[in-house]
């Protein structure tokens, strides 16, 4: 998934020409996580940001840019 997402990544970046991506990730989700974290996105938390199942969560932000 490594690989796969950071020629994705470098793909948009460099023949695109995006300016960012944003993933958002739930809390528990640490494999998701470290692999954005390890692909060097940057970490911010919403809190009560997404409804589901008939509750709020908590969800974290991961830019690249």
């Amino acid at each position: 998934m490594s690989e796969a997402l950071s020629a994705i990544l470098q793909y948009g970046f460099e023949t695109i020409g995006i300016q960012y991506v944003i993933a958002e990730v739930m809390l528990e989700n640490i494999a998701s996580k470290k692999l954005l974290q390890k692909l060097g996105f940057h970490q911010g938390k919403w809190i009560q940001y997404g409804f589901w199942e008939g509750q709020y969560h908590d969800l974290e932000q991961f830019v690249a840019v």
